[in-house]
């Protein structure tokens, strides 16, 4: 993702070899992901146990368990492919500076940045550190 936003935003040299395995890596990732798109529900999957109080819950009935773990699946994906990316942008940036900047200046940013994400700068929040 790194090689394929630098050449789209900065003009870097891309090869074909290096297209290839970035697409044998998305295939493997996908592969890993197991959609049900293409694998179907429950495939390689042991049969879900039956909670004492599963028959007490209230479910809308268009939804199965298959169906809240694919959900959960896709958001997970979906989120790591976010991180990809966000994370294929910083070392854009840090590519982009350069020789213009100290190497202190990305390390600052990035603590500020998690500090922010964490939530640590909400004053009610209480932190557990145990």
């Amino acid at each position: 993702m790194t090689a394929l936003l630098a050449y789209l935003v900065m003009g870097e040299h891309f090869s074909l070899k290096e297209s290839m395995s970035g697409l044998a890596s998305l295939i493997g990732v996908v592969l890993i992901s197991r959609p049900p798109f293409l694998f179907g529900h429950g495939w390689g999957h042991a049969p879900l146990p039956i909670e004492p109080d599963a028959y007490m819950r209230v479910r809308p009935a268009s939804t199965s368990p298959e169906d809240d773990e694919a959900a959960a699946r896709m958001l997970g994906v979906t989120w790591a492919l976010s991180g990809v990316f966000f994370s294929a942008s910083a070392y854009l940036s840090i590519r982009y500076i350069g020789k213009r900047a100290n190497a202190l200046h990305s390390i600052s940013y990035f603590s500020m940045a998690c500090t922010l994400v964490s939530g640590m700068w909400v004053p009610d929040r209480p932190v557990d550190i145990s």
